[in-house]
């Protein structure tokens, strides 16, 4: 299993879809070294976005080890209708991470903490480079993310990275209750419609 401490390494790249895919299919028949190669391909992304929700090392690196032991313990409910394996290890990484900083912060976010989590929505990753159709699906969202207006970044960093209610978002940066529902969904589309785009040219 992981090392309850996470030496992070820089690879030039994660593994592809197929190859993920194969890593996750060998962890659900119980395949340490299978993990261990996931874990080697993914674990500076996860910490990387870890951090940025969290905003302490050591807490991103303890939500490394949450997220790889509840990979191994979850890998036979995967299905490739949930997106590629790295989006599903994300998307594990982002709920730890948000529980932990719960735990750490208690009580509710700031307007200047949710807009500096905003910027998260336009920093690369602190990890390895990614396969190149995935490096340029992350560029196009990074590129979407910074042509929204600052409410719309706003409003999405506080739902997915702060994990408020949209009432909690509106009393946050006190605006109303339909105009943070506004912008979280145009700003969800705008993302939407970039991540289509490339996805098209790469076919």
């Amino acid at each position: 299993m992981v090392q309850p401490r996470p030496t992070l390494r820089l690879l030039d790249a994660a593994p592809a879809a197929a190859d993920a895919t194969a890593l996750l299919g060998r962890i659900a028949a119980r395949d340490e070294q299978a993990l261990s190669e996931l874990y080697r391909a993914c674990a500076a992304t996860v910490f990387g976005l870890a951090l940025r929700i969290v905003g302490d090392r050591q807490a991103a690196e303890e939500v490394v080890v949450d997220t790889f032991a509840q990979v191994w313990e979850r890998a036979k409910g995967y299905h490739q209708d949930k997106g590629t394996v790295l989006a599903w290890v994300r998307n594990i990484a982002r709920s730890r991470a948000l529980d932990r900083r719960r735990r750490l912060r208690p009580g509710r976010a700031t307007q200047a903490e949710v807009a500096d989590l905003a910027s998260g929505l336009l920093a690369r990753d602190e990890g390895p480079a990614e396969a190149s159709e995935q490096s340029e699906r992350a560029r196009r969202v990074r590129e979407a993310a910074a042509a929204l207006p600052r409410g719309q970044r706003e409003a999405l960093a506080a739902a997915f990275f702060v994990g408020l209610t949209h009432t909690e978002i509106a009393t946050t940066l006190q605006v109303p209750l339909g105009t943070v529902k506004s912008r979280i969904r145009d700003g969800l589309g705008a993302l939407r419609r970039a991540l289509t785009v490339a996805e098209e040219e790469n076919r």
